[in-house]
């Protein structure tokens, strides 16, 4: 499904049109014909819409990042691949205001040739014929610009001014903007070198000027921008010029821009530059007030000032100071070799063997690294200001050594680095040691709280003691009622066989069979065995021994007595035991009901013991977590130490962009380092 997004240009961000039969597209806005990208998904489109438009505003680093993000997705894009290559040599397009034809300019030269690019030979491998040839042409006109540069700002000296001016009007006439600029020009030309691209360029053919321009805006004091109208200050080719400036003023806040205006509000400024040092030259005195300004900012002439200053102070010519200070500097005389370095970089600043003293002063002749980390910034500065002042051919050798030694200190700073990478990793080994301990001090504890929970040595188990209240009442001691029930019922028998035998009322033998009967009644019917031999044994002894002295008429009367006395006895104690039991059986109910309450109480002890081995255990379990971060990080630790040459010639890079030698760092390497060391 083909999408409703439009690719923006990357060179003006205006719309590109696609050409029918072929892969490329023409920019509505500036008319560039370019390669159109192969991103079709709505997002993805976007994706790369935003990444030039992050280029364009010169945030490189995040552009590169958003166009990485749409290799991830689909790495067959060769305009992607292009477009990094763009954000590395930090290329912006300007329209050239003779020839009106988008032309690339460079924010900054790299020391390797974008023709050695591997996202460029990536871009060629998979693109087509037609893309493949305009990528190769382009690339070829920055590789050309970039050698120009390189060999510009090596051979030509440093500028001290550069007027930044809208030189045509739209009718192809000059602007007053550059009748300004040529007054300012004139003021300074005699005692400052100004860069004024009417007369700077004069002689230069217009592909020829971006070598020129980026030179003078790299090592340019102050940019004076001319403006007496918002829309030159906005033009393209002025922007770029500025926005450039700006970039240089980030890294050396040295360096001044002040903007001369005319019959304009500053207001109406680009927010850029809204905090930039402003002058009305429109007003009376305006003019000389912004070139007193200027010369506040670039100092005196140098030259001139120098040879005054130094003649009045009795200072020997800049050749006999360098050539005392070389002297001592062999002989180890080095405060009198310093002396003599001292006094031409202050008499003789433009002179680039008084700074190149103070470097090897500072250093012991390149022969100590360790120097380097006592004074930095005074080596550092004293190597720029050498490199600055002195020509290409001359300062070569000098560099060449410098970056000799610069590497002897990426050797110190790898050392250095090591010392940092072994004390992280003692501090994690310690953090896993103590992990560890923790680790085992809480599985004791889980398994103190199994123990008590077993054995309850806490005694903190709920216990409501109904097993055992229930166990005594039922086990409890039995009243003797049903005994002695049992035992009268025995009484009476016999004493009833024993009265019927002395009336004759049965016979001896049938009273005899009726004494067994009701034993055996008693016995297996009622089960008061023992009742039942204790009370017939009773009942004969009754008969015996009281029985037969009893008048046989008052017999009766007195065993029915007995008999209702025992009845009466027998019914008062089966009632109580009734009584009893049912007590008893309530009582056990009662008991029972409260079953439940207990079992939850226990259930409840039970969580408890659950909740505290579950949280102890999840403490364990982070422990051991950390602990496999910890061991991942000793191993990342490690394995960046392994790097050691690749480490090294990342700090040899690193030392050397401080001190303004021109040379990529080690990305990789650097990303590696920041994650390894929290950086």
């Amino acid at each position: 499904m083909a999408s409703n997004k439009i690719y923006e240009c990357k060179i003006c961000g205006g719309d590109l049109v696609p050409i029918p039969g072929v892969n490329l597209g023409r920019c509505d806005s500036c008319g560039t014909t370019q390669p159109v990208p192969q991103v079709t998904d709505d997002q993805k489109i976007l994706l790369y819409n935003r990444a030039n438009q992050y280029r364009r505003a010169h945030d490189y680093k995040l552009a590169i990042t958003e166009f990485e993000n749409i290799i991830k997705e689909d790495p067959n894009d060769p305009d992607v691949y292009w477009n990094i290559v763009l954000c590395k040599h930090e290329i912006e397009y300007v329209q050239d205001p003779n020839t009106y034809k988008m032309v690339p300019t460079c924010n900054r030269i790299v020391s390797s040739s974008i023709l050695d690019d591997p996202d460029y030979h990536k871009a060629l491998e998979l693109s087509d014929v037609t893309s493949r040839s305009m990528y190769e042409n382009e690339a070829r006109q920055i590789d050309q610009i970039e050698r120009q540069t390189k060999e510009i700002y090596s051979s030509e000296k440093p500028y001290d001014v550069f007027i930044c001016y809208k030189e045509k009007n739209l009718k192809g006439g000059r602007t007053e903007d550059s009748v300004i600029a040529e007054h300012i020009y004139d003021a300074l030309k005699s005692d400052y070198r100004v860069f004024f691209s009417m007369i700077s360029l004069s002689d230069k053919l217009g592909a020829e000027y971006e070598p020129y321009i980026y030179h003078a805006l790299q090592t340019a004091k102050v940019m004076i921008l001319v403006a007496t109208n918002k829309e030159y200050v906005e033009s393209v080719w002025l922007e770029n010029e500025w926005s450039r400036y700006l970039k240089v003023i980030e890294q050396n806040h040295s360096k001044k821009l002040v903007i001369a205006y005319k019959d304009m509000n500053p207001g109406e400024l680009p927010y850029q530059l809204a905090h930039m040092q402003g002058q009305d030259i429109g007003r009376i005195g305006g003019m000389e007030d912004l070139i007193r300004g200027i010369r506040s900012i670039v100092g005196e002439k140098k030259v001139q000032a120098s040879f005054t200053a130094a003649a009045a102070a009795g200072i020997l010519p800049a050749d006999n100071l360098c050539a005392n200070g070389q002297t001592n500097l062999r002989l180890g005389e080095l405060d009198a070799a310093r002396k003599c370095f001292e006094d031409m970089t202050k008499y003789y600043p433009d002179d680039w063997r008084g700074w190149w003293g103070m470097v090897l002063i500072n250093t012991s002749g390149l022969r100590d690294p360790n120097a380097y980390f006592d004074a930095p910034d005074p080596i550092q500065n004293a190597f720029r200001n050498a490199k600055m002042t002195a020509p290409d051919v001359q300062f070569k050798e000098p560099q060449d050594k410098f970056t000799a030694y610069l590497d002897k200190v990426a050797e110190l700073d790898y050392q250095a680095e090591m010392e940092l990478v072994d004390s992280r990793v003692r501090d994690i080994q310690n953090n896993i040691k103590t992990l560890q301990r923790d680790s085992e001090n809480i599985n004791q504890q889980v398994k103190d709280l199994y123990e008590d929970r077993k054995t309850n040595k806490s005694k903190t188990r709920p216990d409501l003691g109904i097993d055992s209240h229930i166990a005594q009442l039922k086990s409890g001691r039995k009243s003797g009622g049903k005994y002695m029930v049992y035992s009268v019922i025995g009484i009476l028998a016999g004493l009833l066989v024993m009265l019927f035998l002395r009336t004759g009322v049965i016979p001896e033998k049938i009273a005899v069979y009726t004494v067994l009967i009701m034993f055996l009644i008693v016995c297996v019917v009622i089960g008061g065995m023992i009742g039942g031999i204790w009370g017939v044994g009773i009942g004969f002894v009754l008969w015996y021994v009281i029985g037969k002295r009893i008048p046989e008429k008052v017999l009766p009367l007195i065993v029915l007595g007995l008999i209702a006395i025992f009845v009466i006895y027998c019914l008062s104690k089966l009632i109580g035991n009734a009584k009893e039991r049912g007590t008893k059986k309530k009582a056990i109910r009662q008991w029972e009901s409260r079953r439940a309450e207990e079992k939850a109480a226990i259930d409840t002890w039970y969580k408890s013991y659950d909740t505290k081995v579950e949280e102890l255990r999840q403490k364990i379990r982070a422990n051991y977590q950390k602990i496999q971060a910890n061991e991942k990080k000793i191993g990342e630790l490690q394995a960046y130490a392994e790097r050691h040459d690749e480490i090294t010639e990342f700090f040899h890079q690193v030392e050397c962009q401080n001190a303004q030698i021109d040379m990529l760092t080690n990305e990789v390497i650097a990303g590696q380092r920041s994650e390894v060391l929290d950086l």
